[in-house]
């Protein structure tokens, strides 16, 4: 399973988040509280974006 670490704003620190499977765009969800946080990838960007969402 594919995981990334970043800030949580509803933890309030830098947390694991842990891919959902067949997720489009790809979603993931924090270990300590289960936010969640979309990353969609754009072709015109280097860096993925990542968006939480409540």
């Amino acid at each position: 399973m594919e995981s990334l670490i970043s800030w949580c704003a509803d933890c309030g620190q830098h947390a694991v988040f842990d891919a959902v499977p067949d997720a489009s765009p790809a979603e993931f969800l924090c270990r300590g509280c289960d936010a969640a946080a979309i990353v969609e990838y754009s072709p015109s960007v280097t860096a993925p974006s990542l968006s939480a969402v409540a």
